[in-house]
């Protein structure tokens, strides 16, 4: 949760020649609010021991001085004189009183109270919006303005964006306009740089991944800018037209395997290298590239390609009788047994 800032006025001791001997009040004990009705929505902010405690730990936290500036005021163009510089080692906490701190004025400052130029100080705060703790002390400035409204630049500047954990950076001298602070170390991390790399490499580093992202963004533009092109259809088809050529192209070449395939079976049987019917289905189960090899090493069996009587007309047909063992032979080789017995006629003629 983010926590609000607030500026309100609290009036100085009697006009004199300040000293650092002479503590301030900054922030009034108990349960206090502005002149104009702030804090919103609560019945004032609150101050105790336990929360002074907290207050003026996270301020000695940081360190440095805490500065007392003009009525708030930002520069234009020029340097923000400080009034004085309030020391968080000083810092102390009175029941009944509130937060004291000693303040070094500067002589244009002292002069300014001295002679009751200034008759207010204005502690920013920073506080819990819902119970009105007061969280933080960040600066205080000179007005004569009681309860001034932090002016909006200011109020940026010190952070209005801080979580519940966060304290905020210690504030400069001026309240110039700060650089941010940059790890280095994690920089370097981020980029998988040497842990060497120094400011000049890093740059040199990021320079190249930003050259490198917008080549890539152009060759995206490039690519997305085809793709959104229509197609030239002389050069490119529908995968449609392209799927049902290439299934009647398939559909051709099997017929034509097919008709090949059968083809070389009845030369095959006609020469007499495949010996019969349970032969050629064989081959065939063997595919196109086997029966080719098989028909270009087999002989030719010229018996196969005749009669057993060799046209000539003879006495009545005998049936002629297998051995167990020609019968096993046909079997196993799946040959055709009128062919065998009409070969083996032709080569044992019977006397």
């Amino acid at each position: 949760m983010k926590h609000p800032l607030a500026a309100l006025s609290l009036p100085l001791a009697a006009p004199g020649v300040p000293s650092r001997a002479q503590p301030v009040v900054l922030i009034p004990d108990g349960l206090f609010k502005a002149s104009d009705g702030r804090p919103p929505g609560l019945p004032g902010w609150r101050l105790d021991e336990a929360i002074a405690g907290r207050l003026i730990a996270r301020v000695q936290k940081r360190q440095a001085k805490l500065v007392i500036n003009y009525e708030h005021a930002e520069p234009i163009g020029a340097p923000l004189p400080a009034a004085g510089w309030i020391d968080p080692a000083s810092l102390a906490y009175q029941a009944g009183t509130g937060l004291t701190a000693a303040v070094d004025w500067l002589p244009r400052a002292g002069e300014m109270l001295a002679s009751g130029e200034y008759a207010y100080l204005s502690p920013v705060i920073r506080y819990d919006r819902q119970t009105g703790e007061v969280l933080d002390l960040l600066l205080a400035g000179l007005t004569n303005t009681p309860a001034l409204d932090v002016l909006p630049a200011l109020s940026a500047r010190l952070g209005l964006s801080l979580t519940d954990d966060e304290d905020p950076p210690p504030l400069p001298s001026t309240l110039a306009t700060e650089t941010p602070m940059i790890d280095l170390a994690q920089l370097r991390q981020a980029l998988a740089l040497p842990a060497d790399a120094d400011e000049t490499a890093i740059l040199a580093h990021a320079q190249s991944l930003s050259g490198q992202v917008a080549s890539l963004t152009t060759q995206v533009s490039e690519q997305t800018a085809k793709l959104s092109t229509v197609p030239d259809p002389a050069l490119f088809v529908p995968k449609a037209v392209y799927d049902e050529a290439m299934a009647k192209l398939t559909a051709t070449h099997q017929a034509s395997e097919t008709a090949e395939l059968s083809r070389l079976i009845e030369d095959g049987l006609a020469s007499g290298r495949i010996t019969g019917p349970a032969h050629a289905d064989w081959l065939k189960g063997q595919g196109m590239a086997a029966l080719r090899a098989y028909l270009a090493e087999a002989p030719a069996i010229a018996a196969l390609t005749r009669t057993q009587t060799q046209g000539q007309e003879r006495g009545a047909p005998r049936t002629p009788s297998l051995t167990p063992e020609e019968q096993a032979v046909i079997t196993q080789m799946g040959l055709d047994r009128d062919v065998y017995l009409q070969t083996r006629a032709t080569l044992f003629p019977e006397v």
